[in-house]
């Protein structure tokens, strides 16, 4: 099994090592996991998107288009954006909220 250790991590984290080889022991991959799930959760991607996130989903709330909340985000927002990456974006927010 291959564990990645960021360097950061390595003043937090004591690898104990067994006598017959030179193994992580159950605890430490548990913590490893648990340290790396906080993180990986406190480095979510920020998108252009996320200040106007109420009024977009309002928008498609109410039978919007992406293509029609691309205009907007364009021609109101100044933020030059596709449908897809609107379309993506929503699903995101979508399954944070559920997940």
């Amino acid at each position: 099994m291959e564990i990645i250790l960021w360097y950061n991590f390595l003043d937090k984290i004591k690898i104990k090592s067994n006598e017959n080889n030179n193994s992580l022991h159950q605890d430490d991959i548990t913590y490893l996991k648990k340290e790396l799930a906080i993180r990986n959760k406190c480095r979510r991607y920020k998108s252009r998107l996320d200040p106007y996130k109420n009024q977009i989903i309002t928008l498609r709330n109410t039978g919007i288009s992406y293509q029609g909340i691309a205009y907007w985000l364009l021609t109101r927002k100044k933020v030059k954006i596709t449908p897809e990456a609107i379309s993506l974006r929503i699903k995101k927010w979508n399954a944070h909220e559920t997940g």
